[in-house]
C-alpha cells in the first residue's frame, strides 16, 4: 500500500469537513423548523385568545343590548299606560323582537369573528406543521449530501491508488448467449447456486 502524500490527507480533511457541515447544515435545517413550528403555536394561542375576547364582548353586547332593551320596553309601557290608551301588546312584542334580533346580531358578529381568529389559528398550526416537515426533509436531504460527500471523497482518495494488482487483471468477461453466462466459478460460488 502506497503512503498517504499530503494531497491525499488534505483531500481526507476536506471530504470530512464537508461531511460535518452537510450534517450540521441538515441539523440547523430541523431546529429552524421546530423554532418556526414553536412560533406558530404561539401565535395561534394569541389568535385563539383574541377570539375568546371578541366572544366574551359579545356576550356583553348582547346582554348589555337586552338591558337596554327592558328599560325601552317598560319606557314604552309606562307611556302607554299614562296617556290612558292602554298597553299595545304588539307594540311591545314588535319592541321584544327588535331587542332580541340586535343582541343576537351583536352576539353573531362577535361568534364569527372568533371563527375567524379560530381559522387563522389553526393555519398557522399547519404552517407550523409544514415548516417541521420541510427542516426534516431538509436533513434527510443533508445526510445523503454527506454521504455523497464522503464517497466522493474517499474515491479521490484512494481511486488512484493500488492495493497489490491491477484490479482489472482478475476481469474476465462473461461468455454465452448475450455475453451473459449463468455458470460461476468456483471461487464465485455461493451456497445453494452452482
Amino acid at each position: 500500500m502506497e503512503a498517504l502524500s499530503a494531497a491525499t490527507i488534505f483531500k481526507g480533511a476536506t471530504t470530512a469537513f464537508g461531511v460535518m457541515g452537510a450534517l450540521d447544515e441538515g441539523d440547523q435545517a430541523e431546529e429552524v423548523g421546530l423554532y418556526k413550528q414553536a412560533m406558530a403555536e404561539y401565535e395561534a394561542k394569541q389568535l385563539e385568545s383574541a377570539g375568546t375576547a371578541a366572544y366574551a364582548e359579545g356576550t356583553r353586547d348582547q346582554q348589555e343590548l337586552l338591558r337596554q332593551g327592558k328599560v325601552i320596553q317598560s319606557d314604552a309601557t309606562a307611556r302607554m299606560a299614562a296617556s290612558g290608551g292602554g298597553v299595545d301588546p304588539e307594540e311591545l312584542a314588535k319592541l321584544k323582537t327588535r331587542t332580541d334580533y340586535n343582541a343576537l346580531a351583536a352576539l353573531f358578529e362577535k361568534k364569527s369573528e372568533q371563527q375567524l381568529y379560530e381559522r387563522q389559528a389553526g393555519a398557522k398550526r399547519i404552517g407550523g406543521a409544514v415548516d417541521v416537515w420541510q427542516g426534516e426533509m431538509q436533513k434527510k436531504a443533508s445526510r445523503r449530501k454527506a454521504l455523497s460527500t464522503a464517497f466522493s471523497g474517499a474515491f479521490d482518495m484512494f481511486g488512484g491508488m493500488s492495493f497489490g494488482g491491477n484490479p482489472t487483471s482478475s476481469f474476465k468477461p462473461m461468455s454465452g448467449p448475450l455475453g451473459f453466462s449463468p455458470q460461476m466459478s468456483g471461487a464465485t460460488r455461493f451456497r445453494g447456486y452452482s
